[in-house]
């Protein structure tokens, strides 16, 4: 199944600009939610699944972008960034978690005499 597909969704005719939004490769989502357990209390539940990455993104008229143009966009690694607001459930690189703490050495105990 092909998911990088771009799409004019206006056309700026005193700009001489279109806009165009175009989805990427398929991400991961992972979201954790509240399920409603039926006695007005719920439980919280991790899901993931396949989601289609976002671009949004001016272009001129003259230059308006095909499923092809785009596709070899993405591949070259020329794609626009994406919007701002897709920060606010995106995460790009996970950092490994901090290593434990070291427990201190407890001195040697004496025996009792």
């Amino acid at each position: 199944m092909e998911t990088t597909l771009i799409a004019d969704v206006h056309t700026d005719a005193n700009s001489q600009e279109v806009l165009q939004e175009g989805t990427g490769y398929v991400d991961l989502v992972v979201v954790c939610y509240l399920q409603p357990t039926g006695q007005g209390k719920g439980q919280l539940v991790l899901g993931a699944g396949p989601v289609l990455s976002y671009y949004e993104f001016r272009q001129p008229m003259r230059e308006r972008l095909t499923d092809e143009k785009w596709i070899e966009m993405l591949r070259s690694g020329r794609a626009p960034q994406m919007p701002p607001w897709v920060e606010t459930y995106r995460v790009e690189e996970l950092s490994p978690p901090p290593a434990p703490p070291v427990p201190a050495k407890k001195p040697p105990v004496q025996g009792k005499l």
